[in-house]
């Protein structure tokens, strides 16, 4: 996707996502903040927005396989987003991708019923929602900060008329930066200069002096490009668009901002919380507003962080049974449920900790962090053994937790991958020897092997449960396929392999009902 491309992110930044669902771009920035696979905590964040409480669902599934501890879903009208407290006042975020609701005629290749209903008209309703989310945006960047809008449209309406807006707004606040160089082998054209506006009926007008009287509600003046002086001044020049002709993509408008000004943050937030031009969202920006919209929304189960005493306690159980380090900060991990027989075990940064903390009142978290430990059906939830280790949180369950791992052979691998369920008989006499070294307790093992391709050392870790006399990985189906791979196994017997997987785990799930 090109528009985190641009933002240029690095592990440290703050950063928000104003319009995430479906998460796609989310996923990469994501991705870009753990550039450095040696520190699976960065110091930076995604705050991922989305206003339409199903699309934050589906926003988890797509991010969750990322297994981040340093992101966190929140549901919130990106224009009214309130601002959210930090350590020494509000966050003033580094990075910020707006990549507003749109007409979508940029894909028309892929949705072809677009072809049947498309109007120019469509962008009438829709930029002056582009407008209020990316002023908001705006408003919630850092001074030297960036900001990508971006649209999978090529209504001009919608892009250069929101860019030219936004600049005459903040003038001297803000710039556009020139992104024409940052995507070598993508062919781009740069941002009009001058355009039409197109009504619903195809009557085509070249200034707001030509819309009748009864369009001019629609068709607004900040529709239109501005006088030649203004222009030369914007340089929309910089902002790029992506054609499908060009090189057989779908059609993308995208512009970055650099924030300038130091004293934009509490005058605009002063502005828009005494503003008389929207009443009914005139209390979005102070904690009473916050708070009123929030018993609007469907509540979502609070997030409980580990107190001293869980440490102590319980949590000193599993650290003993784990061997986790010392280091590790217990006092970051969380579950939804007032008592230690939460079902999930989270774990997110310290920075997130933060602002959940502060915020948790007056901001809608959907989801956040890692899962890092499950409750499992043993009996006894007392039991240190009824939690086992989550593949979601491996990175970190690798970096802290000692006790417990099995290194494997390539051939101990492949079985593994290829059974649900593995005979200690059937593994090599290595890790056999390892098996009895580890207590005979039940739970949870972790599982390492080291590949080596082209002088590189790729490691493969995954959690397995370790029963009286044999072993079940927890590895998805798209994993094992992918570790196959790199064992350098053919696609056909992976398929062979994953088909016949899928048969035994259906007779077990069958055996189980039936006992």
């Amino acid at each position: 996707m090109i528009p985190p491309l641009v933002l240029d992110i690095q592990p440290h930044h703050k950063i928000l996502d104003m319009c995430a669902a479906p998460g796609s771009k989310t996923a990469q920035i994501i991705e870009c903040l753990h550039r450095d696979e040696s520190n699976p905590i960065p110091s930076g964040f995604v705050i991922a927005n989305d206003v339409d409480n199903k699309r934050c669902y589906t926003l988890v599934h797509q991010v969750k396989r990322l297994e981040s501890p340093c992101f966190a879903i929140i549901n919130h009208d990106a224009s009214n987003l309130p601002n959210l407290k930090f350590r020494d006042g509000n966050i003033s975020f580094d990075r910020i991708l707006c990549d507003v609701p749109c007409s979508g005629d940029g894909t028309l290749r892929k949705n072809p019923d677009l072809w049947k209903k498309w109007n120019p008209g469509h962008a009438f309703s829709l930029q002056s929602i582009q407008l209020r989310i990316a002023t908001r945006g705006i408003q919630l960047l850092a001074p030297g900060g960036l900001m990508v809008y971006s649209t999978c449209s090529m209504n001009p309406i919608e892009n250069e008329a929101v860019v030219s807006q936004l600049l005459q707004t903040f003038q001297g606040q803000i710039s556009l930066v020139n992104i024409s160089d940052k995507l070598p082998g993508l062919r781009t054209i740069p941002g009009l200069k001058s355009w039409c506006v197109i009504g619903k009926n195809q009557d085509i007008y070249n200034s707001f002096e030509e819309v009748p009287k009864n369009m001019q509600s629609l068709a607004r003046p900040n529709m239109f490009a501005p006088s030649n002086d203004i222009l030369e001044q914007l340089h929309l020049e910089r902002c790029i668009r992506v054609l499908p002709h060009h090189q057989d993509t779908g059609a993308f408008f995208v512009a970055l901002f650099r924030k300038i000004d130091k004293t934009l943050d509490s005058s605009l937030s002063t502005q828009e919380e005494t503003s008389q031009k929207r009443p009914a969202e005139e209390n979005v920006f102070n904690e009473d507003g916050a708070n009123f919209k929030r018993a609007r929304y469907h509540r979502e189960n609070p997030f409980i962080f580990f107190e001293e005493k869980d440490i102590k306690g319980f949590w000193q159980e599993i650290s003993e049974f784990f061997g986790v380090d010392p280091s590790f900060p217990a006092d970051q991990l969380m579950t939804r449920i007032a008592s230690d027989s939460g079902r999930n075990i989270y774990f997110v940064s310290d920075s997130l900790k933060e602002i959940v903390t502060l915020n948790q009142d007056r901001i809608k978290f959907i989801n956040m962090g890692v899962r890092l430990l499950v409750r499992t059906d043993l009996r006894n939830d007392k039991d240190k053994r009824s939690l086992r280790l989550s593949q979601e949180g491996i990175a970190i369950i690798n970096k802290y937790f000692s006790k417990r791992r099995i290194q494997l052979e390539q051939q101990d691998l492949l079985i593994l991958l290829s059974h649900a369920h593995t005979q200690f008989a059937n593994l090599s006499q290595s890790v056999q020897n390892q098996i009895q070294n580890i207590s005979n307790d039940l739970g949870s093992v972790i599982c390492l092997f080291n590949i080596k391709q082209h002088d590189l050392d790729i490691p493969i870790i995954f959690v397995s449960w370790r029963g009286r006399s044999s072993f079940r990985p927890f590895v998805s189906h798209s994993s094992r396929k992918f570790y196959l791979s790199l064992c350098n196994i053919d696609q056909m017997t992976i398929n062979d392999i994953i088909n016949k997987l899928t048969i035994e785990e259906k007779t077990n799930n069958k055996k189980n009902d039936d006992s």
